[in-house]
């Protein structure tokens, strides 16, 4: 696989940037040019893009050209700066915590016997019966709160 855009420069580089860039072009080339079957779609995408980008052209054109916006070229150029390689894979998705549905039915039941709540002590009783950290203003501690049929008292920062 070989790739080819010609250089194009939009403003004048200093003889530092131009030798870095010339170092990321290389690098991305050498990683584009020898991806084999295991390597992402998206990454060899990113890749051309950066070259696009390291040769001299503008945020702005690669982002037009490739229909991003640029800033992601910029975020993108940063991430390989800082992480190299790394920095054109995707990161893992941060895991979600979720009450299982027993879980649910055991805080509704607490819920049930309280005639108000405040929502720390929602969070510090899901806390410590099922060791899970949730902050005060998470969409699951909400909508136990509203199935549980309480409302939001803003003059005395209760649910009731």
């Amino acid at each position: 696989m070989s790739w080819d855009i010609r250089k194009s420069s939009n403003r004048p580089q200093t003889r530092a940037e131009n030798h870095r860039n010339e170092e990321y072009c290389k690098k991305l080339r050498d990683f584009y040019n020898n991806a084999n079957s295991r390597t992402f779609e998206i990454e060899m995408l990113r890749a051309r893009m950066l070259i696009f980008y390291y040769e001299g052209n503008s945020a702005r054109k690669v982002a037009s050209e490739f229909g991003v916006s640029y800033t992601n070229i910029l975020q993108l150029s940063r991430k390989f700066e800082e992480e190299g390689l790394i920095g054109l894979s995707n990161k893992p998705a941060r895991d979600k915590i979720k009450l299982l549905p027993q879980e649910k039915e055991v805080v509704l039941d607490y819920l049930a016997s309280c005639e108000e709540v405040k929502m720390i002590d929602l969070v510090d009783f899901v806390e410590e019966n099922f060791k899970k950290d949730y902050s005060a203003s998470s969409k699951p501690m909400l909508s136990l709160l509203h199935k549980a049929g309480f409302s939001y008292d803003y003059n005395s920062k209760i649910w009731k």
